[in-house]
């Protein structure tokens, strides 16, 4: 009987261990380029060389529940910059995108990149789109890298604004809209304060600063 337990709580144990499995930005330098925005991919997507359906496939990228399955060694490591298999969600880092086909980043340290094929399954959006749809669903966050100058609250969506508030670690936020790189929000700081207004998601080098929540 005690066996029967101790098989149960391992198997428990793993499940839960799988069923949390993800993997999500957590700072600016979590990504060497980030590009125009981002391409939301299926269980299966071919990558070629160049944007046409007679190009050559240079990578081959599957899911398969938590496993990620590629047949080169230029994006054996994670080609994603964000996967939450949890809710069926992949996205590759989009560097252009020109007549249905978007260049796409599979191997960030080499900069190895090709061309996806966009339809209904796969799909391209800015980031300021994906900010909007992806965060209002879900929330944003804020990377670990963020400094407290940029933890500021301002009154427009420009710098050299007005700023109207600060905060240190707030517990979620709420886009309302995104305009350049600014993002009109609604934060709840950690003492449950709430605080609005225009804050900084986005780098004037184009690094992220925030990314939508996919754990809530």
């Amino acid at each position: 009987m005690k066996k029967i337990a101790l098989f149960f709580l391992i198997y428990l144990f793993f499940q839960n261990v799988a069923s949390a499995f993800y993997q999500l930005p957590t700072t600016s330098l979590a990504q060497k380029h980030w590009g125009i925005g981002v391409v939301q991919v299926p269980g299966e997507i071919l990558v070629h060389r160049e944007p046409n359906v007679f190009s050559e496939i240079i990578f081959e990228i599957k899911t398969e529940g938590n496993k990620i399955l590629c047949d080169s060694k230029e994006c054996e490591n994670s080609p994603f910059v964000a996967f939450y298999p949890e809710k069926k969600y992949a996205f590759l880092v989009a560097e252009d995108e020109q007549e249905g086909w978007a260049q796409v980043y599979c191997n960030q340290p080499d900069s190895s990149f090709g061309w996806v094929k966009l339809n209904e399954d796969t799909i391209f959006y800015t980031w300021a789109k994906f900010l909007n749809l992806f965060g209002r669903r879900h929330g944003l966050y804020l990377f670990k890298d963020v400094k407290k100058k940029d933890k500021i609250l301002f009154a427009q969506p420009f710098s050299g604004s007005q700023s109207v508030d600060k905060f240190e670690y707030p517990k979620h936020i709420s886009p309302w809209y995104v305009s350049g790189n600014f993002v009109m929000v609604k934060l709840l700081n950690y003492d449950n304060v709430q605080k609005t207004g225009w804050l900084r998601w986005r780098t004037d080098n184009g690094e992220l600063m925030l990314f939508p929540d996919f754990k809530h």
